[in-house]
């Protein structure tokens, strides 16, 4: 937007920003808004209800009709999928479909990827913020691993899958087996959105609202409505209360109502998802009641200990929660008091002890760095009388050109700062090298800068001998390259640019 003469974001552009580099539209908006312009929010939500269509449609890379003409073909083959995964991680199916590369096949050979339809599947198909399953698919001629599943339209679930051992054929019976860890790393992540939710909403009030999540095994991601950061002590509670609920092991309900049955029982649907007239309504002790379809524990206690790693800001009053759960989050721990425990032992000190002892190793850091300070500046002190002993005068003013052995750019700088003071009308060019890296600074006193005498013309000669580039300012500028062997020449340089303007 900077330096546009445009006024307006189009939608297809901020759809772009949000599906290809992952920018929320609020977070578009909201920085549109800081310079003065705005977002074509209809020509969004547009492009966003095409990719719905086309998600509906199917993944595969081809055209919308194309695509359509297999979820027909599909259909028509196969019908929709007994979905079984809410209570069996294991069951027979039989093949119906098979889609390689946009095409329907008869079969699949050893590492062909391909799509697998069946007739009924222990597999969830990634929706409402929780992931697809994988796990594996056999027959008795081959065995495919599943990598991820999806719903191209409501009651269909697809297998992406790739073909480990032998070849796989429509009509075939076979084995559809999950990934039980996953699932059930998933399904604590699941079960503990619901609890941080709820516990969230306790603690900084009913308007904080999901806005998106991301359910996967061992971690989650959480969006909700709110106006400002959680400070410290509203994150430690709602953190605190999640995990006491946890452990509380309160049993987690699932029941199958009409939606308005569910929404006369207090239930809440969030982010604009769209139900049919049935839904499955998960409750968790007496503080959560959500529509939801995925997998969950059957206790909370099962969740494990979650840990919210992060807070952050999204865009315009959406706030994000990153967390841990279960193993995941128990192996963080371990990792953090191992790193306790270290850094205690470099300390000789306990775990307890160890901020204390810290502050403490911080007090004599800085008495050391006092001290330092101390020396250095009575040490650029003598060099800046011994060099103002010897500057060249001209006319009413002096010049120094000196080399100063192993100075930082910093220190460089101060002491042409001490030498302007004590000379008064003057220009003073030094350099170093350190570590094979050139540095050179030029100041020029004011009363020379009224006169036309710039320190970036004069630096300036200086860096093109050190392979470097210079700075700007007309009174005080530095420049580095890394030619550290040429300081001294490019010291001579610069003093001599120095003495034909004063000349």
């Amino acid at each position: 937007l900077d330096g546009s003469t445009e006024n307006r974001i189009d939608g297809g552009t901020a759809f772009r920003l949000h599906d290809t580099y992952g920018f929320p539209i609020e977070l578009t908006t909201e920085i549109a808004g800081e310079r003065g312009a705005t977002v074509d929010r209809d020509g969004f939500d547009a492009a966003m209800e095409e990719q719905r269509r086309r998600s509906r449609l199917l993944s595969f890379d081809t055209d919308d009709f194309q695509a359509a003409e297999i979820i027909r073909d599909v259909l028509d083959k196969a019908g929709t999928t007994e979905f079984v995964g809410y209570e069996l991680e294991t069951s027979p199916a039989r093949i119906l479909a098979l889609v390689r590369e946009g095409e329907m096949v008869t079969s699949a050979a050893e590492g062909e990827e391909v799509e697998l339809f069946v007739d009924r599947t222990p597999f969830y198909a990634e929706g409402g913020g929780q992931v697809g399953d994988t796990g594996e698919i056999v027959t008795e001629t081959g065995t495919v691993k599943v990598v991820d599943t999806q719903a191209p339209v409501t009651g269909l679930h697809g297998h992406k899958a790739v073909v480990l051992r032998g070849s796989v054929a429509v009509g075939q019976d076979a084995h559809a087996e999950i990934d039980h860890d996953r699932r059930e790393r998933v399904s604590k992540s699941h079960t503990g959105t619901h609890v941080l939710h709820a516990s969230l909403r306790d603690v900084i009030g009913q308007h904080a609202r999901q806005n998106g999540s991301l359910v996967e095994a061992g971690r989650l991601r959480f969006d909700f409505s709110h106006h400002a950061a959680l400070d410290p002590d509203e994150l430690a509670e709602v953190e605190r209360l999640t995990n006491e609920r946890i452990i509380e092991n309160d049993r987690v309900r699932t029941i199958e109502a009409t939606k308005e049955e569910a929404e006369k029982m207090g239930a809440v649907a969030f982010f604009g998802d769209k139900y049919g007239e049935q839904v499955r309504v998960v409750s968790a002790g007496g503080y959560s009641l959500e529509f939801c379809g995925g997998t969950h524990t059957v206790s909370t206690g099962q969740v494990g200990p979650l840990l919210i790693s992060t807070e952050s800001s999204i865009g315009a009053n959406i706030r994000r929660f990153e967390a841990l759960t279960g193993t995941d989050a128990y192996l963080y721990i371990v990792e953090l008091r191992n790193t306790v425990r270290s850094g205690a032992g470099l300390l000789k000190s306990t775990p307890t002890e160890l901020p204390g002892a810290i502050g403490s190793l911080l007090g004599r850091v800085k008495d050391q760095e006092k001290r330092i300070a101390d020396f250095e500046q009575r040490h650029r002190s003598e060099a800046a009388a011994a060099l103002a002993e010897a500057a060249e005068a001209i006319g009413e003013s002096n010049v120094v050109a000196a080399t100063v052995p192993d100075a930082t750019p910093d220190g460089l700088r101060m002491l042409a700062l001490q030498l302007r003071d004590r000379l008064g009308s003057s220009v003073v060019a030094l350099g170093t090298n350190r570590d094979g890296k050139a540095s050179l600074v030029v100041l020029t006193s004011k009363d020379l800068v009224q006169k036309g005498l710039s320190a970036a013309e004069i630096v300036a000669t200086g860096a093109t001998i050190v392979r470097g580039g210079g700075g700007k300012d007309a009174e005080l500028s530095m420049a580095g390259g890394p030619g550290g062997d040429d300081v001294a020449e490019a010291v001579e340089a610069m003093g001599k640019k120095a003495r034909e303007l004063l000349a």
